[in-house]
């Protein structure tokens, strides 16, 4: 029997990175736009019933579990504070104050560093940041327009290597470079 674990901070995609995500008869994510309710629990808590087939741990994600409305999370009380022997049960939510009292003590929590950028300086970009070339092709204009800004305010701050950089990476994307690409080889330069 393992702890379950619930998992705050960052963005969505830290989160979900934390944990194997990769399709097998042992995992369930419950994962959803709306609301998760009591048949999702209830699904949930029937799935980790039964033993594992392909892994040692039977492991139930509940993605965005900011989303369990009040009767699913009371629902989930019991099967977190005993969780079936051979399972794994990990909540990932933006914040623990999205979820009641009770559920966060049953739970080792993990905090992901939060975000914040530094004034005059632009954070790396990674792949998560940018999946398609009009992301990608946004933010680094998004980085262009704030280093000309930088650039008018205070010339002597500004690295004309990055603006270099982030303009040959906007050229890139206009023949067709595969934009994680472009955006890896942006970060080198930082």
């Amino acid at each position: 029997m393992s702890l379950p674990v619930l998992i705050v901070g960052g963005t969505p995609q830290q989160r979900r990175n934390q944990v194997d995500l990769k399709p097998n008869p042992d995992l369930l994510v419950l994962e959803t736009e709306t609301t998760i309710g009591i048949t999702a629990v209830r699904t949930l808590e029937k799935f980790l019933q039964r033993r594992p087939y392909a892994r040692p741990l039977k492991t139930a994600v509940i993605d965005d579990a900011d989303r369990l409305t009040l009767p699913a999370q009371q629902a989930l009380l019991k099967t977190l504070e005993e969780p079936p022997a051979h399972s794994q049960i990990i909540l990932l939510a933006e914040s623990q104050e999205t979820l009641i009292p009770t559920v966060v003590p049953r739970c080792l929590v993990r905090r992901l560093p939060e975000i914040t950028p530094v004034p005059g300086r632009i954070s790396p970009p990674t792949a998560a940041d940018a999946v398609s070339p009009e992301a990608a092709r946004e933010f680094i204009t998004s980085q262009l327009r704030y280093l000309q800004y930088e650039l008018r305010q205070h010339p002597e701050t500004v690295n004309v290597k990055q603006i270099k950089a982030l303009n040959l990476a906007l050229s890139a994307l206009k023949f067709n470079v595969n934009p994680k690409l472009t955006l890896e080889v942006l970060s080198l330069s930082y």
